[in-house]
């Protein structure tokens, strides 16, 4: 697990350009307001994140190939950086302070005093503002074509996805799934009414694949440093995912 002195990064809200909500059938009256459109813009949590990874290998592991294993699997990452997001005001205030407030929650100085637990306790309120986070940026993901927000079956996926992306590198491996919340797609997907009635329901169909192909994605980084992992006992090895 990493404690507070491993600074979090948070991808930054790009505004893209004004566009407009519309609505053939509007009661509330905003039908065609302007709204800004945004993307989140990965670029400067990868670079460090791979960075880190490099520092990590010249400093251990000098003479070995060990790749950097991507966040996702190349599908969703690319997705997920394809969408758009129409935020108004009061969404994308709430966003920032949530953010920040959750960086600055986790970045402060580390409780060295206390045990593993108290600690890890200390920072689930950062980890439950992350979620927040991307909920509300997921909850304004934007149809260009039509104009309107994007209630697709797989953009209820986003939070989710964006939460794994945003914690891989950036915490413990055995805490991604955790994080990222994937335990209620996986309950969504198998157990809930839905599944059980209509297993060909969207949602469950792109939950189901979304968990298949990150279950494959963490395979492939395990066979990568499985190796490495079983010959690393003197403690200087503790994974490039918790550095």
């Amino acid at each position: 697990m990493l404690f507070n002195n491993h600074p979090l990064y948070f991808p930054r809200l790009k505004f893209i350009k004004e566009g407009q909500l519309i609505r053939k059938s509007d009661k509330k009256g905003i039908s065609g307001r302007p709204i800004n459109i945004y993307k989140l813009d990965w670029t400067k949590q990868e670079e460090i994140i791979l960075k880190k990874h490099e520092d990590w290998k010249a400093k251990y592991h000098p003479t070995k190939d060990l790749p950097f294993i991507g966040q996702l699997p190349e599908e969703w990452d690319e997705w997920i950086k394809s969408l758009v997001f129409a935020i108004d005001e009061g969404y994308l205030r709430e966003i920032r302070y949530w953010a920040q407030f959750a960086l600055n929650s986790w970045n402060r100085s580390n409780f060295a005093s206390a045990d593993t637990v108290v600690r890890g306790i200390c920072l689930e309120p950062a980890v439950g503002m992350i979620r927040v986070a991307f909920f509300l940026i997921g909850d304004c993901t934007y149809d260009p074509e039509n104009k309107w927000y994007s209630r697709t079956d797989k953009n209820f996926l986003a939070e989710h996805v964006m939460s794994y992306k945003f914690w891989a590198y950036q915490t413990g491996r055995g805490l991604l799934w955790k994080r990222a919340r994937l335990d209620d797609i996986e309950w969504s997907t198998t157990q809930s009414t839905t599944a059980t009635k209509n297993p060909d329901d969207p949602f469950i169909v792109e939950g189901k694949k979304l968990l298949a192909d990150i279950k494959k994605h963490q395979k492939i980084f395990d066979r990568a440093y499985d190796e490495l992992a079983i010959e690393c006992n003197d403690g200087n090895m503790q994974g490039p995912q918790a550095k």
